[in-house]
Protein backbone atom coordinates (compact mmCIF):
# COMPACT_ATOMS: atom_id res chain seq x y z
CA UNK A 1 0.00 0.00 0.00
CA UNK A 2 1.71 3.23 -1.36
CA UNK A 3 1.51 6.41 0.61
CA UNK A 4 -0.72 7.91 -2.92
CA UNK A 5 -1.53 10.75 -0.56
CA UNK A 6 1.53 12.35 -0.67
CA UNK A 7 1.32 13.09 -4.34
CA UNK A 8 -1.83 14.44 -3.54
CA UNK A 9 -3.95 16.21 -0.98
CA UNK A 10 -0.91 14.86 1.74
CA UNK A 11 0.49 18.42 3.73
CA UNK A 12 0.81 17.80 7.27
CA UNK A 13 3.07 15.31 9.26
CA UNK A 14 2.57 15.90 12.82
CA UNK A 15 4.90 14.20 15.87
CA UNK A 16 3.27 13.90 19.03
CA UNK A 17 5.54 14.06 22.31
CA UNK A 18 6.11 14.13 25.57
CA UNK A 19 8.70 16.54 27.12
CA UNK A 20 10.46 18.13 24.51
CA UNK A 21 14.38 18.87 25.49
CA UNK A 22 17.30 20.69 23.83
CA UNK A 23 18.76 17.14 23.86
CA UNK A 24 15.75 15.75 21.47
CA UNK A 25 17.33 18.36 18.54
CA UNK A 26 20.19 15.77 18.23
CA UNK A 27 18.27 12.52 18.46
CA UNK A 28 15.94 10.85 16.24
CA UNK A 29 12.43 12.57 17.98
CA UNK A 30 13.90 15.79 15.75
CA UNK A 31 15.66 14.21 13.08
CA UNK A 32 13.34 11.66 11.68
CA UNK A 33 10.41 13.97 11.46
CA UNK A 34 12.48 15.99 9.95
CA UNK A 35 13.99 14.74 7.53
CA UNK A 36 10.94 12.45 6.33
CA UNK A 37 9.00 15.70 6.13
CA UNK A 38 12.34 17.17 4.09
CA UNK A 39 11.65 14.15 1.68
CA UNK A 40 8.15 13.75 1.88
CA UNK A 41 7.67 18.16 0.81
CA UNK A 42 5.71 18.08 3.86
CA UNK A 43 5.12 20.33 6.48
CA UNK A 44 5.50 18.96 9.68
CA UNK A 45 5.81 20.33 13.47
CA UNK A 46 5.97 18.45 16.83
CA UNK A 47 3.31 18.76 19.40
CA UNK A 48 4.86 18.68 22.83
CA UNK A 49 3.55 18.95 26.52
CA UNK A 50 4.43 22.11 27.97
CA UNK A 51 6.17 21.62 31.28
CA UNK A 52 8.81 23.89 33.03
CA UNK A 53 11.43 21.44 31.16
CA UNK A 54 9.69 21.79 27.97
CA UNK A 55 8.86 25.37 26.29
CA UNK A 56 10.10 24.84 22.90
CA UNK A 57 8.22 27.18 20.51
CA UNK A 58 8.33 28.56 17.28
CA UNK A 59 10.19 26.41 14.60
CA UNK A 60 13.90 24.92 13.80
CA UNK A 61 14.99 24.07 10.51
CA UNK A 62 11.81 24.72 9.17
CA UNK A 63 9.99 22.11 11.88
CA UNK A 64 7.22 23.88 13.98
CA UNK A 65 7.04 23.31 17.62
CA UNK A 66 3.39 23.81 19.38
CA UNK A 67 3.08 23.12 23.22
CA UNK A 68 0.16 21.05 24.71
CA UNK A 69 -0.92 22.83 27.99
CA UNK A 70 -0.02 20.96 31.04
CA UNK A 71 -2.05 22.07 33.62
CA UNK A 72 -0.60 19.27 36.71
CA UNK A 73 2.35 18.63 38.00
CA UNK A 74 5.10 17.96 35.50
CA UNK A 75 6.19 14.45 36.87
CA UNK A 76 2.53 13.09 36.46
CA UNK A 77 2.93 10.89 33.18
CA UNK A 78 -0.38 9.29 33.31
CA UNK A 79 -1.59 12.99 32.99
CA UNK A 80 0.81 13.95 29.83
CA UNK A 81 -0.34 10.60 27.98
CA UNK A 82 -3.95 11.41 29.07
CA UNK A 83 -3.67 14.83 27.39
CA UNK A 84 -1.88 12.86 24.27
CA UNK A 85 -4.94 10.87 23.61
CA UNK A 86 -7.01 13.93 24.42
CA UNK A 87 -5.26 15.91 21.43
CA UNK A 88 -6.23 13.25 19.21
CA UNK A 89 -9.78 12.78 19.86
CA UNK A 90 -10.00 16.83 19.09
CA UNK A 91 -7.37 17.16 16.25
CA UNK A 92 -6.95 14.43 14.20
CA UNK A 93 -8.43 15.20 10.85
CA UNK A 94 -6.33 18.03 11.01
CA UNK A 95 -2.90 15.60 10.77
CA UNK A 96 -2.34 13.74 6.99
CA UNK A 97 0.68 11.69 8.94
CA UNK A 98 0.58 11.24 12.79
CA UNK A 99 3.97 9.90 14.30
CA UNK A 100 4.13 8.13 17.93
CA UNK A 101 7.53 6.70 19.15
CA UNK A 102 7.76 3.26 21.03
CA UNK A 103 5.12 0.09 21.42
CA UNK A 104 3.22 1.48 24.53
CA UNK A 105 -0.53 1.39 25.57
CA UNK A 106 -0.15 4.95 24.79
CA UNK A 107 0.58 4.46 21.18
CA UNK A 108 -1.91 1.79 20.65
CA UNK A 109 -5.21 3.80 22.00
CA UNK A 110 -3.82 6.81 20.14
CA UNK A 111 -3.43 4.87 16.53
CA UNK A 112 -6.78 3.32 17.42
CA UNK A 113 -8.72 6.35 18.04
CA UNK A 114 -7.02 8.72 14.70
CA UNK A 115 -7.20 5.61 12.59
CA UNK A 116 -10.94 5.36 13.58
CA UNK A 117 -11.66 9.69 13.78
CA UNK A 118 -9.64 10.00 10.18
CA UNK A 119 -9.46 6.95 8.47
CA UNK A 120 -8.07 8.34 5.41
CA UNK A 121 -4.81 9.86 7.37
CA UNK A 122 -1.19 7.66 7.79
CA UNK A 123 -0.26 6.45 10.81
CA UNK A 124 3.57 5.82 11.61
CA UNK A 125 5.35 4.02 14.69
CA UNK A 126 9.10 4.64 15.32
CA UNK A 127 9.51 1.47 17.51
CA UNK A 128 12.13 1.67 19.89
CA UNK A 129 12.59 -1.58 21.53
CA UNK A 130 9.68 -4.10 21.15
CA UNK A 131 7.36 -2.61 24.30
CA UNK A 132 4.23 -4.30 24.48
CA UNK A 133 5.15 -6.86 21.64
CA UNK A 134 7.62 -8.96 23.64
CA UNK A 135 4.65 -10.80 25.84
CA UNK A 136 2.05 -10.38 23.04
CA UNK A 137 2.35 -14.00 21.89
CA UNK A 138 2.46 -15.52 25.14
CA UNK A 139 -0.35 -17.88 26.17
CA UNK A 140 -0.77 -18.02 29.63
CA UNK A 141 -2.85 -20.77 31.04
CA UNK A 142 -3.66 -18.62 34.15
CA UNK A 143 -3.67 -15.68 31.80
CA UNK A 144 -5.90 -12.41 33.85
CA UNK A 145 -9.28 -10.64 32.10
CA UNK A 146 -6.78 -7.27 32.11
CA UNK A 147 -4.32 -8.87 29.92
CA UNK A 148 -6.45 -10.28 27.39
CA UNK A 149 -8.05 -6.57 26.87
CA UNK A 150 -4.72 -5.05 26.84
CA UNK A 151 -3.29 -8.25 23.97
CA UNK A 152 -6.80 -7.11 21.98
CA UNK A 153 -5.88 -3.63 22.12
CA UNK A 154 -2.40 -3.85 20.82
CA UNK A 155 -3.57 -6.41 18.14
CA UNK A 156 -5.92 -4.27 17.04
CA UNK A 157 -3.36 -1.59 17.34
CA UNK A 158 -1.31 -3.39 14.70
CA UNK A 159 -3.87 -4.24 12.29
CA UNK A 160 -4.53 -0.44 11.85
CA UNK A 161 -1.21 1.44 11.64
CA UNK A 162 0.25 1.75 8.25
CA UNK A 163 3.91 1.85 8.51
CA UNK A 164 6.54 0.58 11.32
CA UNK A 165 10.37 0.89 11.52
CA UNK A 166 12.37 -0.52 13.70
CA UNK A 167 16.35 0.28 14.87
CA UNK A 168 17.77 -3.16 15.31
CA UNK A 169 18.10 -6.63 13.10
CA UNK A 170 17.11 -8.78 16.00
CA UNK A 171 13.89 -6.91 16.92
CA UNK A 172 12.63 -6.18 12.75
CA UNK A 173 13.05 -10.13 12.62
CA UNK A 174 10.83 -10.62 15.80
CA UNK A 175 8.07 -8.40 14.12
CA UNK A 176 8.56 -9.87 10.78
CA UNK A 177 8.18 -13.21 11.72
CA UNK A 178 4.64 -12.47 13.41
CA UNK A 179 3.51 -10.76 11.00
CA UNK A 180 0.26 -12.91 9.68
CA UNK A 181 -1.02 -13.28 13.31
CA UNK A 182 -0.66 -9.58 13.55
CA UNK A 183 -2.48 -8.61 10.24
CA UNK A 184 0.29 -5.93 9.51
CA UNK A 185 -0.53 -3.72 6.59
CA UNK A 186 2.60 -3.28 5.46
CA UNK A 187 5.90 -4.98 6.81
CA UNK A 188 7.60 -2.79 8.59
CA UNK A 189 11.68 -1.42 7.66
CA UNK A 190 14.65 -1.77 9.48
CA UNK A 191 16.02 1.65 9.74
CA UNK A 192 18.62 2.09 12.20
CA UNK A 193 18.92 5.56 13.67
CA UNK A 194 21.71 7.84 11.85
CA UNK A 195 24.06 10.65 12.31
CA UNK A 196 22.71 14.77 11.27
CA UNK A 197 24.79 14.84 8.27
CA UNK A 198 23.53 18.05 7.55
CA UNK A 199 24.26 19.78 10.31
CA UNK A 200 28.39 18.22 9.35
CA UNK A 201 28.27 19.50 6.48
CA UNK A 202 27.16 23.27 7.29
CA UNK A 203 29.89 22.79 9.93
CA UNK A 204 32.59 21.99 6.80
CA UNK A 205 34.34 19.28 9.12
CA UNK A 206 36.31 16.90 6.96
CA UNK A 207 37.27 13.37 8.14
CA UNK A 208 40.57 12.80 8.91
CA UNK A 209 42.59 10.20 7.78
CA UNK A 210 44.08 7.54 9.93
CA UNK A 211 47.52 9.16 9.68
CA UNK A 212 45.87 12.91 10.80
CA UNK A 213 44.00 10.64 13.74
CA UNK A 214 45.53 11.01 17.18
CA UNK A 215 46.31 8.15 19.72
CA UNK A 216 42.84 8.89 21.72
CA UNK A 217 40.25 6.43 23.06
CA UNK A 218 37.34 8.28 23.53
CA UNK A 219 33.59 7.82 25.57
CA UNK A 220 30.51 10.73 25.37
CA UNK A 221 28.06 10.24 28.01
CA UNK A 222 26.27 10.72 31.12
CA UNK A 223 29.43 10.01 33.14
CA UNK A 224 29.18 8.49 36.25
CA UNK A 225 24.97 7.58 35.59
CA UNK A 226 23.99 3.77 36.55
CA UNK A 227 23.80 2.99 33.14
CA UNK A 228 26.42 3.81 31.48
CA UNK A 229 28.85 2.01 33.88
CA UNK A 230 31.74 4.67 34.13
CA UNK A 231 33.15 2.61 37.23
CA UNK A 232 33.80 -0.36 34.49
CA UNK A 233 36.15 1.99 31.79
CA UNK A 234 38.10 2.70 34.86
CA UNK A 235 38.65 -0.61 35.82
CA UNK A 236 40.10 -1.30 32.84
CA UNK A 237 41.82 1.60 32.43
CA UNK A 238 43.55 0.84 35.79
CA UNK A 239 45.43 -2.44 34.07
CA UNK A 240 46.98 -0.38 30.88
CA UNK A 241 50.01 1.04 29.75
CA UNK A 242 48.64 3.85 27.64
CA UNK A 243 52.36 4.63 26.11
CA UNK A 244 51.38 7.88 23.83
CA UNK A 245 48.34 7.43 24.51
CA UNK A 246 45.23 9.13 25.68
CA UNK A 247 41.46 8.99 27.60
CA UNK A 248 38.98 11.44 26.92
CA UNK A 249 35.77 10.91 29.06
CA UNK A 250 33.53 13.61 27.51
CA UNK A 251 30.20 14.50 29.24
CA UNK A 252 28.05 15.97 32.74
CA UNK A 253 30.11 14.00 35.52
CA UNK A 254 26.84 12.76 38.18
CA UNK A 255 27.59 14.42 41.38
CA UNK A 256 27.96 10.97 43.26
CA UNK A 257 30.72 9.75 41.20
CA UNK A 258 32.84 12.89 42.05
CA UNK A 259 34.02 10.63 44.79
CA UNK A 260 34.76 7.51 42.67
CA UNK A 261 37.03 9.61 39.98
CA UNK A 262 38.86 11.39 42.87
CA UNK A 263 39.63 7.87 44.23
CA UNK A 264 40.36 6.68 40.77
CA UNK A 265 43.42 9.42 40.52
CA UNK A 266 44.79 9.20 43.85
CA UNK A 267 45.27 5.78 43.42
CA UNK A 268 46.72 5.82 40.06
CA UNK A 269 48.02 9.24 40.01
CA UNK A 270 50.25 8.25 36.45
CA UNK A 271 47.31 8.56 34.87
CA UNK A 272 46.46 12.22 35.45
CA UNK A 273 47.75 14.04 32.79
CA UNK A 274 46.40 10.66 30.85
CA UNK A 275 42.60 10.00 31.75
CA UNK A 276 41.23 13.00 30.99
CA UNK A 277 37.35 14.55 32.45
CA UNK A 278 36.47 17.23 29.83
CA UNK A 279 32.92 17.78 31.44
CA UNK A 280 29.68 18.43 29.55
CA UNK A 281 30.63 19.56 25.30
CA UNK A 282 27.25 20.99 23.75
CA UNK A 283 28.86 22.85 20.77
CA UNK A 284 28.20 20.37 17.94
CA UNK A 285 31.57 20.89 16.28
CA UNK A 286 34.10 20.90 19.71
CA UNK A 287 32.89 17.68 20.47
CA UNK A 288 32.56 15.85 16.88
CA UNK A 289 36.03 17.52 16.21
CA UNK A 290 36.74 14.86 19.74
CA UNK A 291 35.54 12.31 17.47
CA UNK A 292 37.48 13.59 14.86
CA UNK A 293 40.91 12.94 16.71
CA UNK A 294 40.07 9.84 18.41
CA UNK A 295 40.96 6.58 17.36
CA UNK A 296 38.82 4.35 19.86
CA UNK A 297 35.52 4.68 21.03
CA UNK A 298 34.26 2.74 23.38
CA UNK A 299 31.19 2.45 25.23
CA UNK A 300 30.28 0.68 28.57
CA UNK A 301 26.81 0.88 29.47
CA UNK A 302 24.92 -1.82 31.04
CA UNK A 303 22.19 -1.01 28.67
CA UNK A 304 21.06 1.00 25.70
CA UNK A 305 18.16 1.30 22.85
CA UNK A 306 20.34 1.77 19.85
CA UNK A 307 22.78 4.82 21.41
CA UNK A 308 23.23 7.70 19.22
CA UNK A 309 27.26 8.03 20.09
CA UNK A 310 27.37 4.76 18.02
CA UNK A 311 26.50 6.84 14.78
CA UNK A 312 28.80 9.73 15.70
CA UNK A 313 31.96 7.14 16.12
CA UNK A 314 31.05 5.54 12.71
CA UNK A 315 30.74 9.08 10.93
CA UNK A 316 34.28 9.59 12.42
CA UNK A 317 35.46 6.27 11.70
CA UNK A 318 35.84 5.40 15.29
CA UNK A 319 36.94 1.73 16.13
CA UNK A 320 34.23 0.36 18.34
CA UNK A 321 34.86 -1.40 21.55
CA UNK A 322 31.40 -1.65 23.09
CA UNK A 323 29.62 -3.58 25.98
CA UNK A 324 26.11 -6.14 23.59
CA UNK A 325 24.07 -3.00 23.96
CA UNK A 326 21.33 -2.86 21.31
CA UNK A 327 22.87 -1.83 17.65
CA UNK A 328 26.51 -2.93 18.86
CA UNK A 329 26.40 -6.26 16.66
CA UNK A 330 25.20 -3.66 13.58
CA UNK A 331 27.44 -0.47 14.49
CA UNK A 332 29.90 -3.04 14.24
CA UNK A 333 28.75 -5.23 10.87
CA UNK A 334 29.60 -8.61 13.25
CA UNK A 335 32.98 -7.53 14.58
CA UNK A 336 34.35 -5.84 11.25
CA UNK A 337 34.51 -2.49 12.59
CA UNK A 338 34.80 -3.06 16.24
CA UNK A 339 34.42 -5.73 19.32
CA UNK A 340 31.29 -6.66 21.01
CA UNK A 341 31.62 -7.46 24.76
CA UNK A 342 29.09 -10.33 24.78
CA UNK A 343 30.25 -11.90 28.48
CA UNK A 344 29.64 -12.21 31.96
CA UNK A 345 30.31 -8.90 33.79
CA UNK A 346 32.97 -9.95 35.95
CA UNK A 347 35.60 -10.43 33.77
CA UNK A 348 34.99 -7.40 31.25
CA UNK A 349 37.66 -5.25 32.53
CA UNK A 350 40.09 -8.00 31.98
CA UNK A 351 38.82 -8.41 28.69
CA UNK A 352 38.43 -4.49 27.59
CA UNK A 353 42.28 -3.98 28.98
CA UNK A 354 43.00 -6.62 27.29
CA UNK A 355 41.66 -5.33 23.69
CA UNK A 356 42.83 -2.36 24.11
CA UNK A 357 46.37 -3.22 25.01
CA UNK A 358 46.49 -4.99 21.91
CA UNK A 359 45.20 -1.66 20.22
CA UNK A 360 48.27 0.16 21.87
CA UNK A 361 51.20 -2.26 21.28
CA UNK A 362 50.26 -2.17 17.56
CA UNK A 363 50.01 0.78 17.60
CA UNK A 364 46.70 0.39 16.18
CA UNK A 365 46.97 -2.18 13.25
CA UNK A 366 44.18 -3.06 13.42
CA UNK A 367 42.14 0.02 13.33
CA UNK A 368 44.50 0.77 10.23
CA UNK A 369 43.71 -2.66 8.60
CA UNK A 370 39.86 -1.38 9.56
CA UNK A 371 39.94 2.29 7.99
CA UNK A 372 38.57 1.61 4.59
CA UNK A 373 36.00 -0.57 5.22
CA UNK A 374 35.48 2.39 8.22
CA UNK A 375 35.37 5.23 6.21
CA UNK A 376 33.41 3.08 3.54
CA UNK A 377 30.75 3.25 6.11
CA UNK A 378 30.31 6.56 6.91
CA UNK A 379 27.79 7.25 4.22
CA UNK A 380 25.66 4.34 5.32
CA UNK A 381 24.98 5.74 8.57
CA UNK A 382 23.80 9.81 7.47
CA UNK A 383 20.35 10.12 7.58
CA UNK A 384 19.65 11.62 4.65
CA UNK A 385 20.51 8.05 3.70
CA UNK A 386 18.70 5.91 6.01
CA UNK A 387 15.32 7.77 5.66
CA UNK A 388 15.05 6.64 2.23
CA UNK A 389 14.20 3.18 3.53
CA UNK A 390 11.47 4.53 4.69
CA UNK A 391 10.30 6.84 2.41
CA UNK A 392 10.55 3.81 -0.20
CA UNK A 393 7.86 2.16 2.05
CA UNK A 394 5.45 4.86 1.83
CA UNK A 395 5.81 5.86 -1.70
CA UNK A 396 6.26 2.56 -3.44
Amino acid sequence: MGLEVFGGFMKKIELLFGELLDQHLGKDVFLVPYYLSKEMKASCTIRHLKTKNSTKKGAHRGVTFKSWPMFFPDHNRHIRELLNICYVVLFSKRIDMLMHFHFTLTTAIIVILYKFINPKGRMYIKGDGLGFLKNLFDHLPDEKLRDKCLKKIYKLCMQQVDYISIETEGNYQFIVSHKSELKLKNTPVLMPNGFDDEVKKSLNIKVNSFQEKENIILTVGRIGAYQKHTELLLSALEKLELKSWKVLIVGNIASDFEATKNQFFQTHVHLQDKVIFTGEICDKQQLWEYYNRAKVFILTSRWEETPNVFYEAQTFSNYLLTTNVNGAEEATESGKLGIVFSVKEQVLPELIATSLQSIIDSDAQVIKNSYPSLVANIPKVAWTKRIQTLVKKMVG
